[in-house]
């Protein structure tokens, strides 16, 4: 469990997954989650679409040129490609992408989270995330981009 007495935690896209991946959260904490990642690679049936040849052939683009790969990670996610320096460190963003390799959400903690997706996320296969969900909200014709989904959960959630 993480340290503190939290009313609310959120998260999205893999903090999302690094909150569901907990399974000692306190009872009376509430956990919101946006565009979530329960496992990434589509072979855990858990909800996500990249095959895990392509997690593995970012992970590699990484090593040998971190921007690059960062751009591809981006466009497969429906986001906007960001051109210049990476955004956070180097280091950080390689834990990022083992973690997404590594971690699973635990299913005491999904059922218990307030999910909210995109409807055209490219990330998540919806007819396989929802089985494992107990409330969800859609998000009409909204990808995985937060710049995006924040505003239209606080229009349509208040």
């Amino acid at each position: 469990m993480r340290e503190g007495n939290f009313d609310v935690v959120a998260g999205y896209s893999l903090g999302g997954l690094l909150l569901l991946a907990e399974e000692t959260w306190p009872v009376s904490t509430r956990l919101l989650v946006v565009a979530p990642i329960l496992a990434f690679d589509a072979e855990e049936g858990m909800g996500g679409t990249s095959q895990r040849a392509t997690r593995l052939a970012i992970h590699a683009r990484f090593e040998q040129n971190a921007a690059q790969a960062l751009r591809l990670f981006q466009r497969l996610s429906g986001m906007v490609a960001q051109q210049g320096e990476l955004p956070y460190a180097r280091d950080d963003l390689a834990w990022g992408l083992d973690a997404l390799g590594r971690l699973r959400a635990h299913p005491g903690t999904v059922q218990r989270a307030e999910v909210f997706v995109g409807e055209n996320d490219p990330l998540i296969s919806l007819p396989h995330l929802l089985p494992n969900l107990t409330t969800c909200h859609i998000l009409p014709g909204l990808g995985h981009d937060f710049r995006q989904l924040l505003p239209a959960i606080g229009r349509a959630y208040r």
